[in-house]
This record gives structure tokens, C-alpha cells and sequence, in this order.
């Protein structure tokens, strides 16, 4: 099979190698759509802490199976077509014995070391990482679930009533899936900030209320007029720049929470009288509860994927295409996908 395999940083090769050849109780997966993440472009660039070159990565997908295991569990059958949940956990730890594997140590993920990721033409999987999907559902929609369930997570995390109002600090690609996901979940208000002007008007045909330039705009100045000076139920960060913190804490209300949603590179200074009057969790990736709900908000109607394809490429164009994001072109789009 074609393979896209970063060979060092900066530095990308198209290569052919073996079809997995897959273990009894796994699935084999023909890849038909793959996205591309921030965390691609940063192991192409050689700056991902676990996605290291020489590594054929890539985790975004969905596809059709192509081989079934004879001790593989579930109601799999060739030709079904099924979106990829790319991890799992040990199984064995307090973590996935709580159902939390979304943070065991132990877990495995594709397209890290030796697992072939998904810019590959196939890959194999365990039945437990494997959604139906249904007809109705693009392979495009289904690349999608990925990151949706991203924000998915962060917003079933925040439990919140139906009508409470929302900030979500950054409109990148988990931005506008954590306003996607808030909008589904019938928030009152949703506030979004970007410094993108097509992320912000973007983000207004995905669900948000309003939107604000924080280059253009005094954020908090803004945001408290539009709750009355209280501040906002909850605060999704999902931007790691100095003083997002800080921003945080001015504009959610006190006894509200505040999600951390991106990962930060640097360790970020907190006033400790803040945390005293707000809440401060942090949301990470998602289990297969979230790709679930997801499933059936799509199925209801309410998941609005397709528009969040911002540019299809096909799979030779790929390598190239990362590489050009990793120079800082393309920036204002909100998700390309790989066709297969």
C-alpha cells in the first residue's frame, strides 16, 4: 500500500509497504477520508511531543472494513463503513476500569510509533474503536467526529442546562467544534473570539451568538455588556496564547467554570483567588461516549459537519499541502480533508 511517512522533520516521503496484516480480534480498515490536525503539521515540523519522525501518522478517519479477524467482537462485516475512535486503553487500569481511558497511561494511539496512522491507504484497528455509520453520513462527515468530539467532550464536561451562555476562546478547528457542540446542545448564549475575520463569520453560520476580534475588540468590555456585567456560565479555552487565563477569569461569571480545552506548551500563572470563586477543569480528547452522542445528534439532524470542510485534497496532494500549513499558509481553514 501508498503510505504519506515523515521521514524527518520537514521532510515527507510517499513510500509503499505492507497491507497491515491484522491480529484475531482486530478489523482492517480501508481508509476513504482522513483529516489533517495541528498535531499532523507538528510532527512534520518535528515539534510533537509523541507523533516523531520517521512516522507514518495521521488519526482523523473513516472508511470501510476490509478485513474482519476471526476472534474480533461486535457486528462487524466487510464492506461496513465505520468512523475510527483512534485510541484505546490498556484495559486493566483504574483509568479504563473507571471509564476514563481517554487518560490511561498505558493507551495506544494510531500513527504513534509503530501503529501505521491513517495517511496510509489501510490500517488496523480493535472493534471497540468502530462506529457505524450510517448511509446518510458522508465519509466526509465522518472524518469529522474526530475533533467534533473533541469539543463534544469539553462541553459534556462543563454540564450545563439547556439556556446558559458560553465563551469559547479561540475559533481553530476545536473551537468551532466545541461552538458546534454547544450549540447542540442548546446553550442560550454563545460567544466566540478569533482574530480570523472568516473564522468569526464562520463561526455565526455554526451557532454563535456573537463573535469578537480580540485585536479589534475589548473581549471582557464586550462580553460583559452582553450578560449584564455578570459574565458568562462558562468559559471553553481553546487557544494556548499568554493571558487566555487571565481573559478567563474576566469574563466568567464567579461559581462558573472554566474548561481548558488546548494544550499549553508553557506553564501558565494563576492567581489563586480566581480558582476560589470559579471552577477550573480541564477537558481531554474523548471516549467512545462522545462519538455515541454524536451519532445520535447526527442522526436527529442536529450535527452539522459538512459545512466544516473547508477544502478537499486527494491523497498524493497531501505531504505537500502539510507542508505548505507548517509554513503558515492556509491558516484560515477550518478542516482539510485527505480523499482516498
Amino acid at each position: 500500500m501508498k503510505a504519506l511517512k515523515f521521514v524527518e522533520p520537514k521532510r515527507f516521503e510517499y513510500i509503499e509497504m505492507d497491507v497491515p496484516r491484522i491480529e484475531e480480534n482486530q478489523l482492517r480498515i480501508k481508509i476513504k477520508v482522513a483529516g489533517i490536525c495541528h498535531s499532523d503539521v507538528l510532527s512534520y515540523a518535528g515539534k510533537h511531543p509523541y507523533r516523531i519522525p520517521p512516522v507514518v501518522t495521521g488519526h482523523e478517519c473513516s472508511g470501510v472494513v476490509d478485513e474482519v479477524g476471526k476472534n474480533a467482537f461486535g457486528d462487524f462485516h466487510v464492506g461496513d463503513r465505520v468512523v475510527v475512535e483512534p485510541h484505546i486503553g490498556c484495559g486493566v487500569c483504574y483509568y479504563c476500569k473507571s471509564g476514563h481511558y481517554n487518560l490511561c497511561v498505558g493507551k495506544r494511539l494510531i500513527g504513534v510509533k509503530d501503529w501505521t496512522g491513517c495517511f496510509a491507504e489501510y490500517v488496523a484497528v480493535f472493534p471497540s474503536m468502530c462506529f457505524h455509520m450510517p448511509y446518510s453520513m458522508s465519509y466526509e462527515e465522518g472524518a469529522l467526529f474526530e475533533p467534533y468530539c473533541v469539543g463534544q467532550h469539553a462541553v459534556e464536561m462543563a454540564n450545563l442546562p439547556a439556556g446558559s451562555s458560553v465563551a469559547v476562546l479561540g475559533c481553530g478547528t476545536i473551537g468551532m467544534m466545541t461552538i458546534t457542540s454547544a450549540f447542540n446542545h442548546e446553550m442560550g448564549i454563545i460567544i466566540g473570539t478569533d482574530v480570523s475575520e472568516y473564522k468569526c463569520n464562520f463561526a455565526i453560520n455554526q451557532g454563535a451568538t456573537a463573535m469578537f476580534n480580540p485585536i479589534k475588540d475589548n473581549i471582557a468590555a464586550e462580553i460583559l455588556k452582553m450578560t449584564n456585567g455578570v459574565g458568562v456560565d462558562c468559559v471553553f479555552i481553546d487557544v494556548s496564547v499568554p493571558n487566555i487565563l487571565d481573559q478567563a477569569f474576566q469574563i466568567c461569571r464567579k461559581n462558573g467554570t472554566i474548561v481548558s480545552v488546548a494544550s499549553f506548551d508553557e506553564p501558565v500563572k494563576i492567581d489563586l483567588k480566581n480558582i476560589c470563586q470559579r471552577h477550573v477543569i480541564g477537558s481531554y480528547m474523548y471516549t467512545a461516549e462522545d462519538y455515541k452522542q454524536a451519532m445520535k445528534q447526527f442522526q436527529s439532524g442536529k450535527l452539522r459537519l459538512k459545512l466544516l470542510v473547508t477544502r478537499q485534497i486527494s491523497f498524493l496532494d497531501a505531504g505537500t499541502m502539510i507542508h505548505d500549513i507548517a509554513e503558515g499558509k492556509f491558516g484560515d481553514e477550518i478542516k482539510i480533508v485527505i480523499k482516498f
